[in-house]
């Protein structure tokens, strides 16, 4: 009888025992990450680890512990960002939630520059400068705390709604509160695209020449005024991180010539085709937030000048060569300038006129200069000026040149479409 007793109590207590169990269970908590740097950060950062702040656990770090570029976390543009993904990767890496910075800036007015860096990349770093008295002292810590503090409240999980006797409630309580709940900000959009496509027209001409003729056998070339079309796209699949500074990614281009003609020494007309191809890996590095980019790439570029009939009063030249290049964006107000510059150094023999000589090498050089100019929020119309030089060069030189140049000159006009 008093067994069945004792089971009925134990019973009809299990739903008090787990009612009470929920509500003393502690609420999660946010793991912070405290480092500091700069004379007397040691001791605010031991006071903020040791301070009580609701649903926040903070944990102290040397400077040493942390291998990033601490003092950068009060820089500018491409230093800056490079420094928050090295503190979000620690914060990951800690399976932590954020990162307090306390770098203190020494003077006769000492100043205590504080940023918080959160694990998500779509959370604004925050920054704050702390005036401190004029020598290190407890009140350091208290001025940071009170900065530092509601800061990581906010950040911190919200507490455990209170456990009610029947689970009815609860729902009701979780549905009702739905709809107050404020929507979060939107994430940021990316600095620069992660697609850029463009198709347009260009005119071009094509200046070739030989290095100290000799008689008159070796005919000049020049043409003017020849048409075609060019489209590229370039993609970056770590464009969709803002927070990262750097990207990396790929770019083809394409041109074409049409209706092209060049006349013999005769008089006789010959179709003629100039058609060029690079494709690339590319290099972005993001400088500041208004979209201007640094970029370098590393591919190969064939450029091929031919002709319908073989004839030699006429060049034919084919280029393949390795491409290394760095491209400029800068943003200017609503504008950007484009500039950049190439290397392209020959990874075989040119192929057509140079086949005449043994030994034949080519080296090239490349710049361009342009404009962007925006049309819509995804649209722009691009104007750019590119000079090419090849330049040819033979083991033995012959007795009739010592050498060939070949300048091509190109001015597109694109539209260009981001996304």
């Amino acid at each position: 009888m008093r067994g069945d007793l004792f089971r009925i109590l134990f019973f009809a207590s299990s739903p008090l025992l787990l009612m009470v169990r929920a509500l003393a269970a502690p609420a999660t908590e946010a793991k912070v990450l405290v480092v500091g740097d700069g004379p007397g950060s040691d001791a605010v950062v031991e006071s903020v680890a040791k301070a009580k702040i609701a649903r926040t656990t903070q944990v102290a770090k040397k400077a040493k512990e942390i291998p990033c570029k601490l003092p950068d976390v009060v820089a500018k543009g491409a230093a800056k960002s490079k420094v928050v993904d090295c503190l979000r990767d620690q914060v990951d890496g800690a399976k932590a939630d954020a990162i307090v910075v306390v770098h203190v800036v020494p003077g006769k007015t000492r100043v205590a520059e504080v940023r918080i860096v959160s694990s998500d990349p779509y959370v604004d770093v925050f920054e704050a400068k702390v005036p401190l008295g004029a020598k290190p002292g407890p009140d350091d810590a208290t001025a940071v705390l009170a900065v530092v503090e509601p800061r990581l409240t906010e950040m911190a999980p919200k507490p455990a709604a209170t456990a009610t006797t029947t689970a009815t409630p609860t729902v009701t309580a979780s549905a009702s509160a739905a709809p107050s709940a404020e929507p979060g900000p939107p994430p940021p959009k990316p600095v620069a695209p992660s697609v850029s496509i463009e198709v347009g027209p260009f005119v071009g001409l094509r200046t070739f020449g030989y290095a100290d003729p000799v008689g008159t056998a070796l005919r000049d070339y020049d043409l003017k005024g020849a048409v075609g079309i060019t489209a590229g796209v370039e993609a970056y699949p770590g464009a969709t991180f803002p927070a990262r500074s750097f990207q990396l990614g790929v770019a083809l281009r394409y041109q074409t010539s049409t209706g092209l003609g060049s006349e013999t020494s005769s008089g006789r007309r010959i179709s003629t085709m100039w058609t060029r191809m690079d494709a690339q890996v590319r290099g972005r590095i993001l400088l500041g937030e208004k979209g201007s980019t640094l970029t370098f790439g590393l591919g190969v570029t064939r450029e091929l000048f031919d002709f319908a009939e073989r004839t030699s009063s006429l060049p034919i030249a084919r280029y393949l060569s390795a491409r290394a290049s760095l491209d400029l964006r800068l943003a200017l107000g609503p504008i950007a300038l484009l500039a950049g510059g190439a290397v392209l150094p020959g990874l075989s023999a040119p192929t057509g006129v140079a086949e005449r000589w043994a030994g034949a090498k080519s080296l090239g050089f490349e710049g361009a200069l342009g404009l962007a100019l925006p049309l819509g929020s995804s649209v722009e119309a691009r104007v750019l000026a590119t000079h090419t030089r090849y330049t040819s060069h033979y083991d033995a030189p012959p007795t009739d040149a010592s050498g060939a140049t070949d300048a091509l000159s190109r001015l597109q006009v694109t539209l260009g479409f981001s996304y």
